[in-house]
C-alpha cells in the first residue's frame, strides 16, 4: 500500500509540476490517494444545483437512451452510464456522498416494455423471497439477471432467422 501510495504521489507531483503545485500544498503528509481525491475534486462543482443536476440526470437516463457508439442500448451500456453520471453526483457533493441504494434498484428496474417478461420475473422472485423472509436481490443481481436476459433473447431472434432462412 504504501509503496503504491508514494508512486501515486510521485506521478502526481511531476505531473502537476510547479504551476499547479498549490493544489496539494495543504497536504500534511504524501498520500498519494486523498492528492488523487483533492486533483479529481478541484475540477467538479460542489454545490446544491450541481447535485441537484446529476441526481435529476440520473433518474431521467432510460435504458434506450444508455448506448454509445451506434450499439444497440443493453444492460451494460445503462449501467455504464449510470455509473458515470453517480460518480458526477459523488463529486458534486460536498460530502462525497453516494446515490442511495433504492434510487439505483428502481432505476434497475425502470426498463422499456419489450423487459417487461425479465421485469415480472423479478418481482414475483422478489416478492417470493420477501414472504419467506430473505433479501431482494441486488442492483447487481438484476443487472446480471437481465443482462443474461438479453442474452436468450438475442439467442432466440438469431435461431429463428436461422429457421427461416434454412425453410426458405
Amino acid at each position: 500500500w504504501d509503496r503504491n501510495n508514494n508512486v501515486i504521489w510521485s506521478k502526481l507531483t511531476a505531473a502537476l509540476g510547479d504551476r499547479y503545485s498549490y493544489l496539494l500544498a495543504q497536504m500534511q503528509e504524501q498520500d498519494g490517494v486523498k492528492a488523487w481525491q483533492i486533483v479529481n475534486r478541484s475540477h467538479s462543482e460542489s454545490s446544491a444545483a450541481s447535485e441537484s443536476h446529476y441526481l435529476q440526470e440520473f433518474l431521467q437516463l432510460k435504458l434506450e437512451n444508455s448506448a454509445t457508439g451506434g450499439e444497440k442500448p443493453t444492460m451494460s451500456s445503462y449501467i455504464e452510464k449510470l455509473s458515470e453520471i453517480a460518480e458526477l453526483y459523488s463529486q458534486s457533493r460536498a460530502d462525497n456522498g453516494q446515490i442511495e441504494e433504492r434510487l439505483w434498484r428502481m432505476k434497475v428496474l425502470d426498463l422499456p416494455p419489450w423487459y417487461s417478461d425479465a421485469v415480472t420475473a423479478l418481482e414475483i422472485a422478489d416478492a417470493e423471497a420477501r414472504k419467506r423472509g430473505e433479501d431482494e436481490r441486488t442492483c447487481q443481481e438484476i443487472a446480471a439477471y437481465v443482462t443474461d436476459f438479453e442474452v436468450r433473447r438475442r439467442r432466440k431472434w438469431e435461431q429463428r432467422i436461422a429457421d427461416k432462412s434454412n425453410r426458405g
